[in-house]
């Protein structure tokens, strides 16, 4: 059989307080590297790619406001963003309805290579679509596809501790608002 992973257990997962390092250190064999929960695995891309005070060579405005685990004030909905090096983010989202999951969504913000970032939205079940900065300031950032059936816009917006996002089509109608606090 051959082994993927090689784990040295350090602390108890449930308390945290540490564990003794007794015998030989436990193996994961390859096939049951998928029996890991994706939640640890988040947490881990979260810890391994955050890059403090990272380079955003994307246009002039900075989107070090926006990493970080953000959910809505029930914790049915959370928002999670990792800046790269490179100044690209990576950022997922789920929904819970009665403790499951119903909606998952993946992120991206890149640049273009034409010096606007590009937000590109890939909701469970659904195409992938890219959105265009339309507008950037020192806490907000805006994207629009006018050729989307909904949402057009998609807008995020930093205050003090609170994270903001607006979707909505062009002209403003339908506008739906999140708001979001750190994850606990």
């Amino acid at each position: 059989m051959r082994y993927g992973i090689l784990l040295y257990p350090q602390q108890d997962i449930y308390s945290g307080k540490p564990v003794p390092l007794t015998g030989a250190p436990k193996r994961i064999p390859r096939s049951g590297l998928m029996r890991i929960p994706v939640v640890g695995l988040s947490a881990l891309l979260v810890a391994a790619c955050t890059v403090p005070g990272g380079r955003d060579d994307m246009r002039g405005s900075s989107l070090d406001w926006l990493p970080g685990c953000w959910q809505s004030n029930d914790g049915s909905a959370r928002e999670t963003w990792v800046s790269e090096a490179d100044g690209s983010m990576i950022g997922f989202s789920v929904v819970l309805a009665h403790g499951r999951l119903v909606a998952h969504e993946l992120l991206s913000i890149r640049d273009s290579g034409g010096g606007r970032r590009i937000y590109t939205a890939h909701p469970s079940g659904q195409a992938r679509t890219a959105f265009v900065e339309s507008e950037a300031g020192a806490d907000f950032i805006r994207f629009a596809n006018a050729g989307h059936d909904y949402p057009q816009i998609i807008a995020y917006r930093r205050e003090g501790e609170r994270l903001y996002a607006e979707i909505a089509r062009m002209d403003g109608s339908d506008a739906r608002r999140f708001s979001w606090r750190r994850c606990d």
